[in-house]
């Protein structure tokens, strides 16, 4: 039996104060990596790209397709 694990991490800062209505409540206080923006101010675009569950889900997804 294998055991796979699939992590995601989203780098960024607090910002000073809360901007921006959309997405959950620490959306508004936090601004990814290569933004300058926080979450709730981003394009549904951007908002997407920086989805903590992105990237787990990617890997899922390879995982399964070059299971044999």
């Amino acid at each position: 039996t294998t055991v796979q694990i699939f992590e995601g991490v989203l780098q960024g800062e607090i910002a000073e104060t809360p901007a921006g209505k959309s997405g959950y409540g620490w959306d508004a206080i936090f601004i990814p990596s290569g933004y300058n923006r926080t979450r709730a101010e981003l394009s549904k675009e951007d908002y997407k790209k920086t989805y903590l569950q992105i990237k787990p889900i990617a890997s899922l997804t390879s995982f399964f397709e070059n299971f044999s």
